[in-house]
């Protein structure tokens, strides 16, 4: 029995420090890459671009995952101390919308309209998931080592259906 204990710790260790590894690995060529990005993104014959500012929002988006949210998984699963593109539909639509031969169609392909739809889509998203700041609390738990930590859970019942689900 011990044996197995024995092995599932070190199979969790080599998944920390893989984790970990890969993390860091590409954490350097990513901000170099999307620092690069932006660099294009900005240039002055791209500005007015609707394509160019989706695809400038998404490297921002990139920034912020690198930036945050790998540092924060690695402290988390190398020290226990936890978002892609996803313009590149919208991108195709807007690619869609300029090239298309109606007029009004073509009209959908603006900057104003760029700008309009990513502010619309951020406060959306901030609204989508202001129900986690509410309906989850922090809670004591024991860990496998028996040490006692802190853990944000849903609330228990419907609230705890519904997070699931979501």
């Amino acid at each position: 029995m011990s044996n197995i204990i024995d092995t599932i710790n070190y199979l969790n260790q080599v998944t920390t420090i893989l984790v970990v590894t890969i993390c860091l690995a590409s954490f350097i060529p990513g901000v170099i890459g999307l620092l690069l990005n932006l660099i294009v993104f900005t240039r002055p014959s791209l500005r007015h671009e609707p394509c160019a500012f989706y695809f400038f929002s998404s490297t921002c988006l990139n920034l912020f995952i690198i930036l945050i949210i790998v540092p924060v998984r690695i402290l988390s699963n190398g020290f226990n101390t936890d978002l892609a593109d996803r313009n590149l539909g919208i991108s195709c639509i807007d690619r869609y919308l300029h090239s298309s031969s109606n007029a009004r169609m073509c009209r959908l392909s603006s900057l104003k309209i760029a700008r309009l739809a990513v502010g619309s889509i951020c406060i959306f998203s901030i609204i989508s998931y202001v129900h986690m700041i509410i309906y989850y609390e922090i809670g004591n738990t024991t860990n496998q080592f028996g040490v006692i930590i802190p853990k944000c859970n849903a609330r228990k019942g419907f609230y705890r259906t519904f997070n699931a689900l979501w």
